[in-house]
């Protein structure tokens, strides 16, 4: 029930102020917590997203201007979301993150150039 409840106010609270973020990834690094890890666009990143892997709730931690939000996955998207950034960025490739956080839908690429917002 407790899972249940944290989901929903998560839900409500991104459902309230949809928006589409863009990040371009450059890097993977070890965050605090084992199985947590930072996605930054260079080591000047002010505003790297959190992947966790490790906690109750998979997911993606955005920081966006003054407020956090939150994106969900399942247990094999994160761990594939791991694998292909750290593929990619050992590799001198830029990884491109998409999340829509009206429809609730989040892609990953391997980008050439950084990436920019698709007019979907």
């Amino acid at each position: 029930m407790k899972k249940k409840i944290i989901t929903l106010t998560i839900l409500f609270t991104v459902a309230a102020n949809p928006q589409n973020f863009v990040k371009s990834i450059s890097s993977i690094k070890d965050a605090q917590r084992e199985g947590t890890f930072l996605l930054k666009d260079g080591d000047d990143d002010p505003d790297p997203v959190m992947l966790d892997c490790a906690s109750f709730l998979f997911g993606l931690t955005f920081e966006l201007r003054s407020s956090k939000k939150f994106f969900q996955l399942y247990q094999s998207e994160c761990y594939q979301a791991y694998w292909d950034i750290k593929d990619w960025t050992e590799n001198s490739q830029r990884a491109c993150l998409k999340a829509d956080f009206g429809s609730w839908q989040w892609s990953l690429e391997k980008q050439a150039d950084g990436c920019e917002a698709s007019d979907h």
